[in-house]
């Protein structure tokens, strides 16, 4: 960039390249009331041009700041987290940005968001007034947390079935994941040169920066437990720090066991999976959402396809991740199912689960242990769950002892 092109040019006029932050709110403001912005429309590429040429915190000229840190295009949609499609339509397109993107943009850059948000709101009064999208979001963000905020664990309280879930916050233990080692990593044992390779990692650190992945577990390892943890989280947003690429995404679970029997689904999830919202979104919304990349699709159970139909099934996700590039994705399968690398071709990161260690072990049934006492009818059985985790402990010290 020439450095002597200090400012930026836009429909309410010139902007000051530097400006601190209540400065360049209080300027922008007036510039923008001076020619009545709200009659006209200021444009994506002016909002977008003052995230990228206003140092909004520091009072420096944020050129310098951008030239220092010679972010590339590819380089912001990283720092971003966000899809090639939805920063170059932020920068260039014709029409304003989304809060949750002028959000990311602010945060890659290093500069305050509220002076970005207030320009938007003034270039967009309407916006403020009517946003079906944002509000429908938000009725389905409540529904995915309702949705898939329980956790069950087969097998146990049979006589009682209404009785066998439990709060997903309250017994959710982060799982291990593992790369590396081949077909191997869900057992218990391996060679030393697999182990050598061996990658073991929470979760939320091995998913991090991952934007399609296939996770590999034995049954009753955790696979499906994981996916509804990333739901309720995505919903919430409440994901870790490590998984700030998936901020601002709207989860979607699809549990193939179910949906083969239909027919694969269409873009129409929301249908598919049987949500009551789905004749409540407005037109088009879940076309949008894909598009901008602002999806997280939780595809469960590949294991659970018919052989028949894992071609197909394979088919349908090649066609997906063509059509919508910039969606994360994360798939589930049992180690038999799919070999090694049968995603490597689309991109995927191949993980598996490892089993629990005893100390994970002890921490889950002490954690069921508690949410199971939370929706204990009496005290006689809120005392009867802790006199059985307290028995669970003295047997973990004793064994670990041994």
């Amino acid at each position: 960039m020439d450095q002597s092109d200090t400012t930026m040019t836009g429909r309410g006029g010139d902007f000051p390249a530097e400006l601190s932050g209540a400065a360049a709110q209080s300027t922008a403001g007036q510039k923008l009331d001076d020619v009545k912005v709200w009659d006209r429309a200021l444009s994506t590429a002016d909002i977008a041009k003052v995230a990228q040429d206003t140092a909004l915190t520091s009072g420096l000229p944020a050129r310098a700041v951008w030239d220092e840190r010679r972010l590339t295009m590819a380089g912001l949609e990283r720092r971003v987290g966000l899809g090639h499609t939805t920063v170059s339509q932020a920068l260039n397109g014709p029409s304003l940005p989304t809060e949750a993107t002028l959000v990311a943009l602010a945060g890659a850059l290093s500069t305050e968001v509220e002076p970005l948000l207030e320009l938007r709101r003034l270039a967009a009064p309407e916006a403020a007034v009517a946003n079906p999208d944002a509000e429908f979001e938000e009725r389905y963000r409540r529904y995915v947390e309702r949705r898939h905020g329980q956790l069950s664990v087969v097998g146990l309280d049979l006589s009682r079935p209404d009785r066998a879930c439990w709060p997903l916050d309250a017994a959710y233990l982060s799982l291990e994941l593992a790369s590396g080692g081949g077909d191997d990593l869900h057992g218990s044992m391996m060679s030393s040169a697999t182990a050598s390779v061996l990658r073991v990692e929470r979760a939320e650190q091995a998913l991090a920066g991952q934007r399609r992945t296939l996770v590999r577990g034995l049954a009753g390892s955790g696979k499906t437990t994981l996916l509804q943890w990333l739901a309720v989280a995505a919903a919430r947003r409440t994901l870790p720090e490590e998984l700030a690429h998936l901020d601002g995404t709207l989860p979607w679970v699809l549990p193939l066991r179910s949906l083969v029997r239909r027919g694969l689904p269409t873009p129409e999830y929301l249908a598919s999976v049987g949500c009551p919202l789905h004749s409540a979104q407005p037109p088009g919304w879940i076309g949008r959402v894909l598009s901008e990349g602002r999806a997280l699709l939780l595809v469960d159970g590949l294991d659970e396809v018919p052989q028949a139909q894992r071609g197909q099934t394979h088919e349908w996700l090649s066609e997906m991740l063509a059509t919508y590039p910039d969606v994360a994705y994360v798939v589930t399968s049992r180690p038999s199912a799919v070999s090694e690398g049968w995603l490597a071709n689309s991109g995927f990161t191949d993980l598996s689960v490892r089993p629990m260690n005893p100390r994970d072990v002890t921490v889950f049934v002490t954690q069921w242990h508690n949410a199971a006492a939370a929706g204990a009818e009496s005290d006689s059985e809120r005392r009867h769950l802790t006199v059985l985790d307290e028995s669970v402990r003295i047997c973990s010290v004793v064994e670990g002892g041994q």
